[in-house]
């Protein structure tokens, strides 16, 4: 533990890191001091990382970071089902680290950015309330005709000028009628220097704002004039593009009320959350391949240096080193077609010949049977025949996987209506409820030294096609993927 503390606090010299190794002293620690977040061990003595984490979710929203060794599947969907805000496997590199430390400090800025957000958006929320009530007190104002005119003017003036908000008034001609104090320093960043309120009052909005009557909000204005219902909507400030402001316009009477409040800070809020979500993803792309490159990479280096020790292992060390040199090739494919377009070449193409050369060319278990079902019409259907290749090539050994300790492979081509319809299916092990949602997301796997990249091509290639992939699972006894291929 000691030498994490070390190792973190010279990665990032603003940390301060507190350490305990009890889980019910790190629950005092937490309610009698102040941190920023938590790194908590899966495997500990008196309560497991999850836990753990539950018992800080009942009265913390800290951000919370499991570090271990020893996780898998199961225990990564369990941490984040408990609230857990990011998952990092430990490896055995002073390296990894400054990865920690990157993840720790993301984890705090993007709780942070979430936090102010909500704040930013609550205070929105109560703005356009409050905007609310204003316009509906200004209607009965102006409808109220009696003696005490001038009192409630002088009231809803005081309203007015204390709301954070920029209010501006204008006739049926967008004439300036009246603006609030925020609504005056709106208009006068338009304006030359030393113009007044009074300088601005008659003057129609488009005089005040050269240029204006050409844009859109121009056009919700009278538009809003002319049929009467209010419009909402947001946009860059005319004198500044920096300046973002929520607008709001009604009518009130036969006059129009315009409603704007600043809301760049929301916005830069938004972007930085963004931010956050991009560099986090990058990262975690970063280390999935740096992690499943590591393996090949590393047997080459020894295949070299047993090369060294003994010439006469040459020929079986090269051997090794094109192999190896082969698998990261394909990694690298692999993470290079997720994310380039696919764009199909579709020809006639004989699917009954593709389906049979694909099993033949697939190494299967003794003991696992195979089981081909293949419908007529299918030796002259348009698709393009390289990606339905590595679609069903890549189902096809997803499902020899998912059946360890063998099953039944079943693969099926049929023509049905206007559909081309294919199934790969097995009796493996099944996916659960949990993994279900994410099985198609990019660099999600459940398989030991995955990338997480074969689903995510089969649906973007089906897609490219016209097509649709889904599946059907229940666990224990076994999955099935249909695409569905439109017969042009």
């Amino acid at each position: 533990m000691e030498l994490a503390k070390l190792n973190l606090e010279d990665s990032d010299l603003s940390f301060t890191i507190t350490t305990t190794l009890s889980a019910s002293e790190a629950l005092k620690l937490l309610r009698d001091n102040s941190f920023d977040c938590i790194v908590s061990d899966y495997k500990m003595p008196e309560m497991n990382g999850v836990q753990l984490c539950t018992e800080v979710r009942k009265t913390s929203e800290i951000p919370f970071i499991i570090y271990t060794a020893r996780g898998s599947e199961e225990v990564a969907s369990a941490a984040f089902a408990a609230g857990i805000d990011d998952y990092v496997r430990k490896e055995a590199t002073s390296a990894h680290y400054k990865l920690l430390a990157k993840r720790i400090r993301h984890t705090v800025e993007k709780k942070r950015a979430e936090k102010e957000l909500q704040h930013t958006e609550e205070e929105l929320r109560a703005s356009n309330e409050q905007v609310q009530e204003y316009a509906n007190k200004l209607e009965r104002m102006v409808d109220d005709r009696t003696s005490k005119l001038k009192e409630s003017e002088e009231r809803l003036r005081a309203f007015i000028d204390s709301t954070e908000d920029g209010f501006g008034l204008f006739d049926s001609q967008l004439r300036l009628i009246d603006l609030n104090k925020v609504g005056l320093q709106l208009f006068l960043m338009g304006s030359p220097p030393g113009t007044t309120k009074e300088d601005l009052i008659g003057k129609r909005y488009s005089e005040i704002f050269p240029g204006i009557e050409k844009t859109e909000r121009y056009e919700a204005m009278l538009r809003v004039l002319r049929t009467g219902e209010p419009m909402h909507w947001e946009g860059a400030s005319w004198v500044s593009p920096d300046i973002w402001h929520s607008n709001t316009a009604f009518l009130i009477g036969s006059n129009l009320g315009l409603v704007s409040r600043n809301i760049s800070k929301q916005r830069n809020l938004q972007e930085e959350l963004q931010r956050a979500e991009v560099i986090s993803a990058v990262e975690q792309m970063g280390a999935t391949v740096a992690h499943d490159l590591r393996g090949p990479l590393g047997q080459v280096v020894q295949a070299v240096n047993m090369t060294k020790q003994d010439p006469t292992l040459i020929p079986r060390m090269l051997q090794l080193i094109e192999e190896n040199a082969v698998r990261s090739l394909k990694m690298i494919a692999d993470w290079r077609s997720s994310t380039r377009e696919i764009v199909p070449n579709p020809v006639n193409t004989d699917l009954i010949a593709l389906v049979k050369n694909i099993i033949e060319g697939t190494t299967l278990p003794s003991n696992v049977e195979v089981e081909i079902s293949l419908g007529k019409s299918l030796d002259l259907v348009k698709l393009d025949p390289d990606i339905m290749h590595r679609v069903i090539d890549n189902l096809v050994k997803n499902a020899v996987e998912a059946m360890p300790n063998g099953g039944k492979l079943t693969i099926s081509a049929k023509k049905n209506d206007d559909k081309i319809v294919i199934s790969v299916g097995d009796t493996g092990v099944g996916i659960p409820e949990g993994y279900k949602a994410r099985i198609f997301s990019p660099l999600y796997t459940t398989k030991t030294g995955g990338m997480g990249l074969g689903l995510t091509y089969c649906r973007r290639a089906v897609g490219a096609q016209g097509g649709s992939i889904d599946f059907e699972s229940e666990v224990g006894k076994g999955t099935t993927f249909t695409i569905r291929l439109p017969t042009q």
